[in-house]
């Protein structure tokens, strides 16, 4: 229901929006683009990061997500996780709109001018808020044939989105571990000093084993994918049991169960 009432707006505010009678996709038929900024001093625009060989269309239906972002209690505590309301830039919030002009402000970095106002506001500023700008099939009959999905890879990608009246899906739709990743596999040691802590920067030292797993990945942020890496979890204390957000804990060297708290409950238990 809620894709057939944007449809219907998009088609009584634009005539000029891509549309296609039918459209047959096989696997990852969304582009996506890394958010940059929100440039309303350019008008209604948004800066995004392209990756070589895509192009962003004038007229193209695109989705605005943010994806991570937000503050948590980072108490040494079972409260460590624990999202504190106090930011109007909420990940999960979306909207949809139309690219009306491409401009290209430098390498692989381009402006999109949209067709209508924003509704919400969306950030990519550091250390910990990411959004992503996704095009999006828009059509009449859609037919999807399921096939391989672009994961998140931190700043984009992990989304499927479209817009259609009526669909048919040729086979099971799988997006299994194409979203949040989890921790990496790291070897442990048995640190006396940090096995009982909720939150804590153990990969720091590479030639030292971490005393502490790492935590999953969330909307809160992003544990590092290596030691050479860097976390934007706050304070970059991205290991130990505490839970961030909607993100599992990592465990400890003793308490190597993990830290729970999914869906922003509390943490670190």
């Amino acid at each position: 229901m809620k894709g057939i009432v944007v449809l219907l707006a998009l088609l009584s505010l634009s005539t000029a929006v891509i549309f296609n009678d039918t459209c047959d996709l096989v696997g990852s038929f969304n582009e996506y683009y890394a958010g940059v900024s929100v440039d309303l001093e350019f008008g209604n625009s948004l800066t995004v990061t392209v990756p070589n060989g895509l192009q962003v269309p004038n007229n193209t239906v695109i989705m605005i997500i943010q994806m991570q972002g937000g503050e948590i209690d980072t108490s040494e505590s079972p409260e460590y996780g624990t999202v504190q309301e106090s930011d109007e830039i909420f990940p999960g919030r979306y909207e949809f709109n139309v690219v009306t002009n491409v401009e290209l402000v430098s390498s692989n970095t381009y402006r999109l001018y949209l067709e209508y106002l924003l509704e919400h506001e969306y950030s990519s500023r550091a250390p910990n808020y990411r959004f992503q700008i996704i095009s999006v099939p828009f059509c009449n009959d859609t037919i999807i044939t399921p096939g391989s999905w672009t994961p998140w890879n931190g700043i984009s990608g992990g989304v499927v989105t479209l817009i259609t009246q009526h669909l048919k899906i040729t086979g099971d739709i799988d997006l299994s571990g194409i979203g949040f990743r989890g921790g990496i596999d790291i070897q442990v040691q048995n640190n006396v000093a940090g096995r009982d802590k909720f939150a804590d920067r153990s990969m720091d030292n590479p030639s030292q084993a971490p005393s502490n797993a790492v935590k999953g990945e969330g909307f809160i942020g992003s544990p590092r994918q290596s030691q050479q890496e860097f976390s934007t979890y706050p304070n970059g204390n991205d290991c130990a049991r505490g839970a961030p957000g909607n993100a599992g804990g990592g465990g400890n060297y003793r308490d190597y169960g993990g830290g729970g708290g999914a869906n922003k409950g509390t943490g670190g238990n």
